[in-house]
């Protein structure tokens, strides 16, 4: 046919493969961080500890995490390692507002995937 233009609605995120664990102890950094990825598609899940995270880990199984360098008790470099024990594989991207290149560094040595 002549001129059919592809007039398909775009197909709905797939929620298995779009779930986020949000990690960060600033609850106006993990709603920013969720609003805006809810909005693109994705199932997100917040915690603002370590002990909650490993928590909606097990319930959820993520295929993502955003998580925070700098938490209270137990830092986020001892839960990217914990994460690397359970999950090889799961991406985990640090975020922290620390400029100093060593804290990248750190989070990458230890298994992060990259460093916002």
């Amino acid at each position: 046919m002549r001129g059919k233009e592809d007039t398909a609605t775009p197909m709905p995120p797939d929620p298995v493969s779009k779930r986020l664990l949000i990690v960060d102890d600033d609850p106006d950094i993990r709603q920013v961080f969720q609003d805006r990825l809810e909005s693109l598609g994705y199932t997100v899940e917040t915690a603002e500890n370590a002990l909650e995270a490993m928590l909606a880990m097990g319930k959820m199984l993520p295929t993502g995490i955003l998580l925070d360098f700098m938490l209270p008790a137990i830092d986020g470099l001892d839960v990217l390692r914990e994460v690397r024990r359970l999950y090889p594989m799961l991406p985990v991207v640090i975020i922290t507002a620390n400029k100093d290149e060593r804290f990248a560094e750190r989070a990458m040595a230890a298994g992060a995937d990259d460093v916002l």
